[in-house]
């Protein structure tokens, strides 16, 4: 529900469709390849989804991994504040390794359950957008699959590669 309000938030904020500052601020400056869609409520109000309306594609979805696994920047432009991708990329395990529409995997290291720097969205139907930073890698799938749990696979490949 929290980002369903924030959506309605920006557009009175800032005067535009949310669409339409998305494009702005962060499609534009990221040169994606592809228009995104943002889906609508309904017809009568014509509400963007901003909890989970976006259609996008592999790469532009790659995009905003690196984005992230950047801190923020993109071509030496600031997109995003570093605070922001910190905060929404480091959780706890007090909040089940989840914050701010992103999460991390919890893993176990000398009998503990840890949060690792892995961090991974989960679409509405399965997609996921996988980060490693320590290894400067992005997994993305998109899929129609809930459930499915390409996140822990990933991490599975991240184990292998490191050792």
């Amino acid at each position: 529900m929290a980002t369903a309000l924030l959506g309605v938030a920006i557009e009175r904020a800032v005067g535009v469709p949310f669409a339409q500052y998305l494009q702005e601020k962060v499609w534009k400056p990221l040169d994606m390849e592809a228009d995104a869609l943002i889906t609508l409520d309904d017809s009568k109000h014509r509400q963007a989804k901003s909890y989970g309306g976006l259609v996008s594609n592999v790469r532009d979805l790659a995009k905003i991994g690196r984005l992230y696994i950047n801190g923020g920047m993109y071509d030496n432009k600031r997109i995003v504040s570093k605070k922001w991708i910190d905060r929404s990329t480091h959780s706890s395990l007090n909040n089940e390794a989840y914050s701010f529409g992103w999460n991390n995997i919890i893993t176990r290291v000398d009998g503990k359950d840890v949060v690792s720097p892995r961090f991974f969205a989960i679409g509405l139907y399965g997609q996921v957008l996988f980060c490693d930073p320590t290894q400067n890698l992005i997994f993305v799938t998109l899929g129609e699959k809930k459930g499915s749990e390409y996140h822990l696979l990933f991490d599975d490949f991240c184990n292998l590669i490191s050792q």
